[in-house]
């Protein structure tokens, strides 16, 4: 049995393992942005799963899915830039940087493990 850990656990991981390896290089605001961007990203990334999941499964909604997600993730880095740059609540770049990272290292793990996954070899429903 082909068993790969579930997206919710790799995505926490990519994560951690990102702030971690950027940690040491950051200072004090710097450290606090990426954090801050850090559980956007994962909330975002998580929760699109969850709600796009059975979406995957069919070939006439797969399409409207992808645009949905697209269209969210650009909505949160678009909020991100309303609700935390402009008032200047976390400093800009390592942010926007970090927020970037988690968003494209988590949406290409979810891509590896769907096209990994049992049912990715079965034609798709209509």
């Amino acid at each position: 049995m082909n068993r790969q850990p579930p997206f919710y656990a790799v995505a926490l991981l990519l994560a951690l393992a990102g702030g971690a390896a950027a940690w040491p290089f950051l200072d004090g605001p710097a450290r606090t942005a990426v954090a801050w961007a850090a559980l956007l990203g994962l909330a975002v990334q998580l929760a699109l799963h969850a709600l796009l999941g059975p979406w995957r499964r069919s070939a006439a909604k797969f399409v409207k899915a992808v645009a949905l997600a697209f269209a969210v993730r650009a909505g949160a880095i678009v909020a991100a830039i309303v609700f935390v740059i402009v008032p200047d609540r976390a400093a800009p770049a390592p942010f926007l940087v970090a927020l970037a990272v988690v968003l494209v290292a988590t949406s290409l793990a979810e891509a590896v493990l769907e096209s990994r996954a049992p049912h990715a070899g079965r034609p798709a429903e209509a």
